[in-house]
């Protein structure tokens, strides 16, 4: 399962590479480190990242500042600073860009979990895109993050086949894995994107391009033989003629 994606920009190598070999062994995902503004521009034309580490002071004409104001106008993702600096000058520049938070070097394994998870909490609470309670699961663009122990992972709307009720609970099923959500059907059918997902019973929810079959009573995704509820069979008949141009 993919986990957040988070670029670093830092001019420090040694540093760079070990807060990268810390993030993966938490389980992160880390597609570039960049040592200037310029290169992780280009770096995020070529990466889809979901969060960024910025240390402050970088090579190049431009600060981490500069690019954090850049990321803010072309991109909707949060950032984080890394940084030696806590002078009230630093910081007072820093908090203009409104940071997801700031971090002081040296830092440790913890540090950097905890200021993940906290930075993508506020991000969904500010974009409105939270499901359910805290301790939930969330929708951002096109995936959703679920609850995994100790992390945060990724699942991409594409890679979802089913999910199904069970009580206050959610079972989500992908590539023959099932997960246990936190939040009740009702409330994942009112977020998720309505041309891609369809109640076909009132305890199930497919994503339409999973269908592999359908009768009368039942729809087959992959070997999975879920029921059609009565009141939803019209309805997806409907959706199943868009899809194949009928």
């Amino acid at each position: 399962m993919k986990t957040l994606d988070i670029g670093i920009v830092e001019d420090e190598m040694i540093i760079a590479e070990d807060m990268k070999d810390i993030l993966i062994r938490m389980g992160y995902a880390v597609p570039f480190i960049a040592v200037s503004s310029e290169e992780a521009r280009m770096e995020m034309k070529k990466n889809d990242v979901d969060l960024l580490l910025i240390d402050i002071r970088i090579k190049g004409a431009e600060s981490g500042i500069d690019l954090a104001l850049f990321v803010q106008q072309q991109y909707d993702i949060p950032f984080i600073y890394i940084t030696s600096n806590a002078d009230r000058a630093t910081v007072e520049e820093a908090k203009k860009t409104y940071p997801y938070g700031y971090i002081l070097k040296p830092f440790d394994d913890r540090d950097l979990f905890s200021a993940i998870e906290i930075a993508m909490s506020n991000f969904q609470q500010r974009k409105g895109d939270r499901v359910g309670d805290t301790d939930g699961e969330f929708i951002i663009k096109d995936c959703l993050f679920i609850r995994d122990k100790h992390y945060m992972l990724k699942v991409k709307f594409e890679e979802i086949e089913y999910l199904q009720a069970d009580g206050n609970y959610t079972l989500l099923f992908k590539n023959k894995q099932k997960h246990t959500l936190r939040n009740t059907l009702k409330e994942f059918e009112a977020r998720l994107p309505r041309d891609q997902f369809i109640r076909i019973h009132k305890s199930y929810i497919i994503r339409l391009d999973a269908l592999t079959g359908i009768n009368s009573q039942h729809v087959l995704i992959g070997t999975h033989e879920l029921p059609i509820g009565r009141t939803y069979h019209e309805w997806l008949l409907s959706k199943v003629n868009k899809m194949t141009g009928d």
